[in-house]
C-alpha cells in the first residue's frame, strides 16, 4: 500500500512510503513560490509543484494523510486565513487526482508515535527506526538542514501512523465504503375517521 503523508505549511513536507516494505519512496519540502518576488517574505504552497512531483513517481497513492490544521486562539486572522488557503490548495491538488485523503489529528498520530510534547527532533530517531536509513532525510550540508529533515520526517511518520482505524498496514487497497439502502416503506392505509358520530333515536 502506497501512501503519502503530508505536513501542510510552507515550511512542511510530503512523503511517498510503501507500507508493506517500510521505505521511504520520496520524501521533499513543500513546494513553495514567492508571492512578494521584492522582499521574498511571502510565500505560499505551490500545487502545480505538488503535482508535478506526483507525477515524477510514477504511481499514484492509495492513500493521503494530511495533518489536521486549524487556527490558535492566539493567532490573527490573516494568519488563519493563509493557513486554511493552503490547507485547501494542498487538499485540492490530491482531490483533482482522484487519490483518496485522510485527515489525521496531530495529537492521535504523535500520540501512536510517542512524539506527543516531545522535541521537534524526537521526530527523526522514530523514523530511522520505522523506514531505517533513507537518503531523504539525511542532513547534508548545502542539500538538507536539520529543520528540513525533520519536516521530511514528520510527513513520513505521519503517514505510517496517520492511516484511519480501519485499515492496517499490511492491507493492499484501500475497501470501498458499502452503502446500504435505506429501506423503502410504503405508506400505511388508514381508514377514514368519521368526525361527528351520530346516534339513532
Amino acid at each position: 500500500m502506497i501512501v503519502i503523508g503530508v505536513d501542510p505549511g510552507v515550511h512542511g513536507a510530503l512523503a511517498m512510503i510503501d507500507l508493506a516494505s517500510a521505505r521511504i519512496l520520496s520524501a521533499i519540502d513543500m513546494p513553495a513560490r514567492n508571492l512578494d518576488p521584492a522582499t521574498k517574505t511571502r510565500r505560499a504552497v505551490d500545487p502545480n509543484a505538488i503535482g508535478r512531483w506526483i507525477e515524477e513517481q510514477g504511481r499514484m497513492p492509495d492513500l493521503v494523510v494530511i495533518e489536521h490544521q486549524q487556527p490558535m486562539g492566539h493567532e490573527g486572522m490573516t494568519t488563519a486565513f493563509v493557513l486554511g488557503v493552503m490547507f485547501g490548495a494542498i487538499s485540492t491538488v490530491f482531490v483533482g487526482l482522484g487519490a483518496p485523503i485522510a485527515f489525521a489529528n496531530p495529537s492521535s498520530w504523535k500520540r501512536k508515535a510517542g512524539l506527543l510534547k516531545q522535541d521537534k527532533a524526537a521526530v527523526l530517531p522514530v523514523a530511522e527506526r520505522i523506514f531505517g536509513r533513507s537518503p531523504d532525510l539525511q542532513i547534508v550540508r548545502g542539500e538538507c538542514t536539520k529543520e528540513q529533515a525533520i519536516a521530511r520526517a514528520d510527513a513520513a511518520v505521519l503517514g505510517w501512523y496517520g492511516l484511519p482505524a480501519q485499515l492496517t498496514a499490511d492491507r493492499a487497497s484501500i475497501p470501498a465504503p458499502k452503502v446500504r439502502p435505506l429501506p423503502i416503506r410504503k405508506p400505511k392505509t388508514l381508514a377514514p375517521v368519521p368526525l361527528f358520530e351520530t346516534k339513532a333515536p
